[in-house]
């Protein structure tokens, strides 16, 4: 479901990052932000690009850091509640909540920071809990500052965390003592992220990236949008009243247990209040929602949490046996593996749904498929999807790329073609394949983009091939796209929703 057009999309928009580090040296890798996100993913993903790795290579190491998320939070579950008589059951709990979450599943193979995002978050409650066990030790320290900068180096929503951990130790009193040692914490952690200011200033001198529509919008994101996008809406509000049941539950708790979960609560009202005025100022877009990764770990966590809820004493002995055999752990327990259970079958259902539309891609759009076929060594193939989604519709599914390489590495190389760039996001996205196979991606018909490209290839003796599909959505622009194929002596294959434009080199045509 995530290998699609948007994957060469978000691979090329860490273009202008490596240009940056080509044209000024290395050391503009440590400062150089993409758009408004912090240089530690891009580092990572410039290491993949430079190798030559496939597709597959980007998506499944964002699926890597993703699932790994799911036992650090399991393990940052169990340090966060000591001594606990139901740890046992909060901390799968946890665990079963995320690893069956839409929303994680939703943004968990994508080519940006968002999936390491998820797990920075969770090795640094991780470290935070063990260093409120033992807030001497210097490797605990040491640790906590290590994964709060790589927080802040992912992105800038991980200061949440240590703001909200911040206030957590002033608001309690019986946890002031470790102010002291967590500020040696966030000393280091403010050293380690010197480098990151240069791009900050830069972010805050620029204008917002989208249109500030104000708190309605924000609201309208929150409560209506993000809650029905993935999954079931109905597990999505029951576990956000699991997470409300915890919070009162992680507040009863008593001081030298309480430290922890309540900074649970507090990231997610102070990640919740970023994201909210994100959206509000135009800087966060309303409809796009990975943003609400940043507080998933601790909302999940609270939720958790509801299983510490316990039914008051009562003066009547003679309760029903129903009475008996239902208390709240075991109601919140029901509530929330019939979430799990939900969310599975939705995740289910849209992995089957999937793969039915991929394993039939070749019989619904048989002439862009013959067309992939005779995309032979040293040819250009452009590939034009009239777009019927956007980049954030995770549940979206493009057929055509269950019929192009996956496991192959591509080269964001110069194609040597006018108006064309490596790492271009907006015009062809160009990549090289190892046997001179160059792939053109496109979401809409550019005349003077195909023209430069048509051009370069007819000079160059090399064969192109322009297959187009959705055309049914944008019949317009198809109907362009022939007429001016027509005009170049293309060959031509219509059908009802696809097309296919052949030039072939003067070579073989002799």
């Amino acid at each position: 479901m995530r290998w699609n057009q948007i994957s060469f999309a978000y691979a090329a928009y860490f273009g202008e990052y490596l240009w940056v580090i080509e044209d000024q040296g290395f050391h503009k890798a440590l400062t150089t932000f993409v758009g408004i996100h912090p240089p530690g993913y891009s580092l990572l993903f410039a290491a993949l690009a430079a190798l030559g790795s496939s597709p597959l290579v980007w998506h499944s190491f964002s699926g890597l850091l993703a699932v790994a998320a799911v036992p650090v939070l399991a393990f940052a579950a169990r340090a966060g509640m000591p001594g606990d008589t139901h740890l046992k059951w909060i901390v799968p709990a946890a665990a079963l909540l995320f690893a069956t979450s839409p929303h994680r599943t939703a943004y968990g193979l994508e080519v940006n920071n968002y999936p390491l995002l998820m797990l920075a978050t969770c090795l640094q409650w991780l470290a935070f809990a063990r260093f409120t066990r033992d807030p001497g030790a210097p490797r605990r320290v040491t640790l906590l500052a290590l994964s709060t900068a790589a927080c802040l180096w992912t992105h800038g929503l991980g200061v949440a965390l240590p703001a909200a951990q911040l206030f957590s130790l002033l608001l309690l009193p019986e946890s002031r003592v470790l102010l002291k040692p967590f500020a040696r914490a966030l000393g280091a952690s403010a050293l380690l992220c010197l480098p990151l200011l240069p791009g900050l200033f830069a972010i805050a001198s620029s204008d917002g990236i989208n249109e500030a529509l104000g708190a309605g919008a924000a609201w309208t994101s929150l409560t209506e949008l993000l809650p029905a996008r993935y999954g079931s809406k109905t597990a999505a509000w029951a576990v956000a009243s699991l997470a409300g049941l915890g919070a009162t539950s992680a507040l009863s708790l008593p001081a030298g247990r309480r430290l922890v979960p309540v900074s649970w609560l507090l990231h997610v009202t102070v990640a919740g209040a970023m994201i909210f005025a994100l959206i509000a100022l135009g800087i966060a877009s309303p409809t796009q929602l990975p943003y609400y990764l940043a507080p998933l770990p601790s909302l999940l966590l609270l939720s958790a949490c509801a299983l510490l809820v316990v039914r008051p004493p009562v003066d009547n002995p003679d309760q029903g046996l129903l009475f008996q055999l239902v208390t709240p752990q075991r109601a919140a327990m029901g509530v929330l593996l019939l979430c799990a259970v939900v969310n599975s079958a939705a995740l289910s259902g849209d992995w089957l749904q999937a793969r039915e539309v991929r394993s039939a891609a070749a019989k619904n759009y048989p002439l862009v498929a013959s067309g992939i076929g005779q995309w032979s060594a040293g040819s250009s193939l452009a590939l034009i999807q009239f777009p019927q989604y956007m980049d954030d519709d995770k549940d979206a599914v493009d057929p055509i790329y269950s019929l192009l390489p996956l496991n192959e590495g591509v080269w964001f190389d110069d194609p040597g073609v006018d108006g064309m760039v490596p790492f271009d996001p907006f015009f062809g996205q160009p990549v090289r394949y190892s046997d001179d196979r160059w792939l053109y991606t496109f979401t809409s018909f550019s005349a003077v983009h195909l023209s430069a490209l048509a051009d370069a290839l007819k000079e160059a003796d090399k064969g192109l091939i322009i297959a187009a599909y959705g055309c049914s959505f944008s019949q317009r622009e198809s109907l362009e796209l022939g007429r001016w194929a027509r005009a170049r002596g293309a060959t031509e294959q219509r059908g009802k929703d696809e097309g296919v434009w052949l030039w072939e080199p003067q070579g073989s045509a002799q």
